[in-house]
């Protein structure tokens, strides 16, 4: 093992290392007697009740999802050779001798122990050693070192030599281990199936111990009527498949108009071989799988966990695209890659080829060690914060992105439009209304910081553990499709027509008080679009606060300033533009100008108000619902406050 004892004053006070079955077979040794001290240069010391002893360690054959067993090849102090063995079921059985000089009569009885241990829900190693006379050892330990230093065909002459020497080896006996579920993992994982997320267990332990572990975190509902496949022929498995699919078909179209009912499928290591060996038969599986609202795999290798992830991505992309009518097979493939997503979560090593497949990988940093954590996209300490992780951060950065996406499409064809219209009236000369230097500080100061605000604090509810109250809600976000992408970006051609044609059709000629000039039209267009696109970062906004509003009025007004220094920067560095001097203070001293600037708002603003009010009232998506009850809640209490402090105070009892 790789067990490292921890020690305080000479005294072994308890275990570390990378697998927790080891520690804890380690330290249950150790309280039966029989105390693991040190590993010193291949040098074991252990107190074997009391009496001091050491063994010599000569070889190790390391552990693989392959092999799934270890193997130590230890001498004692009498020069006595052992092979000593643990691993899995599956393969200890078979290379085991059982009746005289061992602890079991037959392999029945072995496999009866392991299969009443598994049905409990403990995690089963199977223990096996045999002498090796010297010459014996010596022998193989020579081809061992030939097939170690063998470059070509390295892991499978090693592979060879282990599996010469681990046979015949004499039963020693059966560890259980209880791998305890972490706190509220059965509640989580309902949250999550209630979200509509489709769940997939993926384990290598026993069948047995599987669906245990699978019934006591909620997973499975029913053990009676789960789907099992335990077959080791192709042909078999093929009929089998292809018949509950079709009956899985008939069943959820049956009862799609009634209650809907729960379907769990279980499959084991061997028989997922066969599945993935065939590609047919892997579509069939996986169109199964889907159809199912869980499944269990279990004696699953890791290298198994990661080809899973790859089928089901696969299925549900060839799905997509399948879907979609001719000539517009590619806008499934688009639409892949946002809607069907698969995360995996693990907490051991054997979990990282799987998290690392998958679309979003999350690791738990745990007993396992911290193999999958650092492998992953996001490290969690319980399987419980998931929940939080998906529903709450998950659906808080969506609304967030979604909405800085279209709002910066949104403000950015605004500006253009307004620059395209102008083209009409100028003879499409490419003339700008604007200067450049006013343009460029559009972007990088008067529209950043609203947006940048928003992106960061603003969310779809006041209280977002509404959001993980509200499992349903999960994945129903209409933020960002293709509708409301598009009626954002015409809604700036909208802005864009009213804030540039009512400064242009409103332009008068009265001496020095003329608003007829390119640069004072452009710059009274110029300041309304930049109104209307700053107050749209309100109207999106569900969270608004007193720093959120400071902002926005701040990024308005701060351009009141900024014309002036524009203009007095330029005289300063003696660097003037004619045709700018004196605009600033020509426009901003006509009251038309200010009432352009008004109406072109009150416009567009009432426009954009219209429309959400509507929206609001008449179709309304799940989580204005869900604002909708939190302020209710608000006011009630705040009713409620009121009318007990409001309410006449009774007299105390007069003193007889």
């Amino acid at each position: 093992h790789s067990v490292l004892p921890e020690m305080e004053n000479n005294k072994v006070i308890g275990y570390q290392g990378p697998s927790p079955d080891e520690v804890c077979i380690v330290n249950t040794m150790k309280q039966l007697g029989f105390v693991f001290k040190e590993n010193k240069s291949n040098i074991m010391y252990i107190d074997i009740l009391g009496r001091k002893c050491k063994f010599r360690v000569l070889n190790v054959l390391e552990f693989s999802s392959d092999r799934k067993r270890m193997s130590v090849v230890v001498q004692d102090q009498k020069k006595n050779i052992y092979l000593l063995c643990k691993g899995a079921d599956t393969v200890m059985l078979p290379r085991t001798l059982y009746g005289a000089n061992t602890t079991a009569n037959s392999e029945e009885e072995v496999d009866k122990i392991i299969h009443d241990y598994s049905c409990k829900g403990l995690r089963c190693l199977m223990f096996g050693a045999k002498q090796l006379s010297f010459d014996e050892w010596k022998n193989w330990n020579q081809n061992f070192r030939l097939a170690a230093n063998d470059i070509e065909n390295r892991e499978e002459a090693m592979s060879r030599c282990m599996d010469e020497i681990e046979r015949n080896l004499h039963f020693v006996g059966i560890t259980a281990v209880e791998d305890k579920l972490q706190e509220e993992v059965p509640e989580s994982i309902e949250i999550l199936r209630d979200a509509g997320i489709k769940v997939w267990v993926i384990t290598g332990d026993k069948q047995e111990t599987a669906i245990n572990i699978g019934i006591a975190c909620k997973l499975i509902s029913d053990p009676e009527k789960l789907i099992v496949f335990n077959e080791n022929c192709k042909k078999k498995l093929k009929e089998g498949i292809n018949s509950q699919l079709d009956s899985l078909r008939k069943r959820k179209q049956s009862i799609a108009k009634s209650s809907p009912k729960e379907e769990e499928l279980v499959i084991d290591g061997k028989t997922l071989s066969l599945v993935l060996s065939d590609q047919s038969l892997s579509r069939s599986f996986a169109s199964l799988g889907a159809l199912c609202d869980c499944v269990l795999v279990c004696r699953a290798s890791p290298s198994q966990k990661a080809e899973i992830v790859t089928l089901m991505k696969e299925f549900e992309k060839n799905k997509m695209i399948e879907s979609k009518i001719w000539g517009f097979k590619w806008t499934g493939w688009l639409q892949n890659l946002t809607d069907n997503k698969v995360l995996s979560i693990g907490d051991g090593a054997n979990d990282v080829p799987m998290i690392q497949r998958a679309d979003v990988g999350v690791g738990i940093v745990g007993k396992e060690g911290r193999q999958a954590s650092n492998n992953s996209d996001f490290s969690i300490a319980r399987f419980k914060f998931l929940v939080r992780l998906l529903l709450v951060h998950g659906q808080t950065t969506q609304y967030r992105n979604a909405n800085l996406i279209k709002y910066s499409f949104y403000k950015n064809i605004a500006i253009s439009a307004m620059f395209l219209y102008f083209q009409f009236d100028s003879g499409y000369s490419g003339q700008a209304s604007v200067d450049s230097l006013t343009l460029n500080f559009y972007n990088t100061v008067f529209t950043a910081i609203p947006i940048l605000i928003f992106a960061l604090m603003d969310s779809p509810v006041e209280n977002l553990e509404t959001l993980a109250k509200n499992p349903r809600i999960y994945n129903t976000s209409t933020c960002l499709t293709v509708v409301t992408f598009w009626k954002g970006q015409i809604k700036a051609f909208v802005d864009a027509a009213i804030c540039y044609y009512i400064p242009y059709n409103a332009a008068f000629t009265s001496g020095y008080r003329s608003l007829d000039g390119l640069w004072a039209v452009g710059r009274i267009s110029y300041i309304a679009l930049q109104g209307v696109v700053t107050l749209e970062v309100l109207c999106i906004s569900r969270h608004v606060t007193t720093l959120f509003v400071a902002f926005v009025v701040y990024s308005w007004f701060i351009m009141f300033p900024f014309f002036y220094l524009f203009e007095a920067s330029m005289q300063a560095f003696q660097v003037p533009d004619p045709q700018q001097v004196g605009v600033t203070t020509q426009t901003f001293a006509s009251a038309a100008a200010w009432l352009q600037i008004l109406v072109a708002i009150a416009l567009s603003v009432g426009i954009r108000f219209t429309e959400k009010g509507l929206k609001v009232i008449f179709y309304p998506d799940d989580v204005m619902i869900l604002s909708e009850r939190e302020v209710s809640k608000v006011k009630a209490d705040r009713i409620r406050r009121s009318q007990l402090n409001s309410s006449p105070k009774k007299p105390p009892p007069s003193e007889v």
